[in-house]
């Protein structure tokens, strides 16, 4: 492919995005445009490992959570929840009751 080099504005700016961070690297007559595009693509491309390693970062603490609670601390809550949904979770039958005499003011 050949590449004709017969861009010889300066970079005055941030360049928006990879298409024209390319565009100037193939394209750019002088050195120093050149540099500055290549500088310019180094910092996207440690931005977007940056922001990658965010994700994932945010995605291990997010499995690391799951695995806090345990399938055998859900079975326990669910049971309890059928127990109390029954009428026969006699602890909370009392905490129940004990509340209501509380409201009553018999207690």
């Amino acid at each position: 492919m050949v590449v004709k080099y017969d861009d010889d504005t300066p970079i005055t700016k941030r360049l928006r995005t990879m298409a024209e961070i390319v565009e100037a690297i193939r394209h750019k007559k002088n050195g120093k445009d050149v540099r500055e595009s290549i500088a310019q693509l180094g910092e996207y491309v440690v931005a977007t490992i940056s922001e990658i390693e965010h994700l994932k970062s945010a995605k291990d603490n997010k499995d690391e959570l799951k695995n806090f609670v345990t399938k055998q601390d859900l079975d326990v809550l669910d049971k309890k929840i059928k127990r109390i949904i029954l009428g026969i979770d006699h602890d909370t039958i009392k905490l129940v009751v004990r509340e209501i005499l509380k409201e009553e003011g018999v207690i």
